[in-house]
């Protein structure tokens, strides 16, 4: 028998029959149009970033080539960090979505969830992966000056230079680590 055009995967079937007299039998057994599989792919724009280099995650929802019938999935991606909401809701355009960039993720390991809605074939899911941001380079450099040996150096703030900050962050202050060499 044919099934109604909008009999959809994931609903339930059941027959009865009906003689000639217009007498219907009891329900069958139920039977389940099974989901239709597909796979969920997260790929983020840098594999290695560091802190503070612009990032986005791209998700793509493809079928198996047995259900190219049904068209690419359509739905919604919902982007969360760390268990955190990122971004706004993205709308599957060809069967990919991609968050939005973000340059502020610290240094660490970030858990990276995509949440695929679904849609009239296809049922939701959830994609988590993890993504490492490492920390990023930063060269601090002291200005040439001079210290009597065993006094304590009192910093005025342009006794370094800072290269490599990012994200508008600031060195407010530098500890000397080394007691220093004997003045010339």
């Amino acid at each position: 028998f044919n099934l109604a055009a909008d009999t959809l995967p994931g609903q339930w079937i059941t027959a009865t029959a009906t003689d000639q007299a217009g007498d219907t039998s009891e329900f069958s057994n139920a039977w389940h149009l099974p989901t239709l599989s597909y796979q969920v792919t997260v790929a983020p724009s840098i594999t290695s970033p560091a802190y503070g280099q612009s990032l986005a995650f791209t998700t793509t929802v493809s079928t198996p080539p047995r259900h190219d019938g049904l068209g690419t999935p359509t739905g919604t991606i919902q982007y969360q960090i760390d268990g955190s909401p990122f971004g706004p809701t993205v709308t599957l355009v060809n069967g990919v979505a991609a968050s939005i960039n973000t340059s502020t993720l610290p240094a660490g390991v970030h858990t990276i969830i995509a949440v695929y809605s679904g849609d009239a074939f296809y049922t939701s899911f959830t994609q988590t992966t993890s993504q490492t941001v490492t920390q990023a380079a930063l060269t601090i450099t002291a200005a040439d000056e001079s210290k009597v040996y065993g006094n304590t150096f009192i910093f005025a703030g342009t006794e370094f230079t800072d290269s490599g900050l990012v994200n508008g962050d600031t060195v407010t202050s530098a500890t000397l680590t080394s007691g220093g060499a004997t003045a010339a």
